[in-house]
């Protein structure tokens, strides 16, 4: 297993907003909730759940982004 860095859940929310908020396809997106998750062998320890204007709508590149930065950091 890789260690990756750690991030507190208020800088990883903070990280994840300041990259949506370079897409405009993203901006249905009001925010995210960073939760902790138990860790299977090489997998993140977190997730983030999108809060977004309309519950219908869907936003790929949130989860896209969301999943670069779970490959980075982990929740500390």
């Amino acid at each position: 297993m890789t260690t990756k860095e750690t991030k507190p859940q208020t800088e990883l929310r903070e990280i994840l907003m300041n990259e949506i908020r370079k897409y405009s396809e993203c901006s249905q997106v009001i925010s995210v909730v960073i939760k902790p998750t138990r860790r299977n062998l090489d997998c993140c320890n977190w997730y983030a759940e999108w809060i977004l204007e309309d519950r219908r709508l869907k936003c790929p590149r949130a989860v896209e982004i969301s999943k670069q930065l779970q490959a980075q950091f982990d929740l500390a």
